[in-house]
């Protein structure tokens, strides 16, 4: 016998196809490997913003930017209800790292003070929000910038570099070689500053204390 499905399970599972549907567009567009690059790493950039009105970050950016606004919205939309929590903390948790001796919350922590928030009334709920998470707005602030800036640049580099592969795969080419180093290059080189980064900053924290 088939056990019915779950509301959620449907709403995941709609929310699923609907962002599938939606990035398989992105990469049938008809437009420049840079312009469609360009709208993924500015939507990418801005779904990690702990911001309302992400969609809107990113379309402005991708405007301004000259990049193809419709390759920016599937990205944007990465940060949802389900998502958000983990992203948000994480980039909380990288942001301080950039900032020595702040006070970490821990995810146990969050969950509990969310938890005692549902229980206040409205007004109470936020004013009390507001004076716990005053402290955590600058490593989150901090940290969302600096994945953002990563998320986008990785975004970027896979983006250009597909849209490469496929006009030549259109054009009956081979695709070159260097578009292996022009994605591999940009990928590998963050991740070793980001390693670099960590160890002056350990190294600076031992020596403050």
């Amino acid at each position: 016998m088939n056990t019915p499905l779950r509301p959620q399970n449907l709403w995941y599972r709609r929310w699923w196809r609907i962002s599938v549907h939606a990035v398989r567009g992105v990469t049938r567009l008809q437009d420049t490997p840079h312009r469609i690059a360009t709208g993924v790493a500015c939507g990418l950039f801005s779904s990690v913003l702990p911001i309302l009105g992400q969609t809107v970050v990113g379309i402005v950016l991708t405007r301004l930017l000259r990049g193809n606004i419709v390759a920016s919205l599937p990205w944007s939309w990465i940060s949802n209800p389900v998502t958000s929590p983990l992203i948000f903390y994480g980039c909380y948790r990288v942001g301080i790292l950039l900032i020595p001796g702040q006070e970490v919350l821990s995810w146990v922590q969050m969950e509990a003070m969310v938890t005692k928030f549902q229980a206040m009334g409205f007004r109470e709920a936020l004013a009390e929000a507001a004076g716990v998470f005053a402290g955590a707005a600058l490593p989150l602030g901090l940290g969302s910038l600096l994945v953002g800036a990563i998320v986008g640049g990785i975004g970027y580099a896979g983006a250009a570099a597909t849209g490469a592969w496929k006009k030549c795969f259109v054009q009956g080419k081979p695709a070159p070689f260097l578009l292996f180093v022009f994605v591999g290059a940009p990928i590998t080189q963050t991740f070793y500053g980001m390693i670099l980064m960590f160890h002056l900053i350990k190294l600076a924290t031992a020596g403050s204390d």
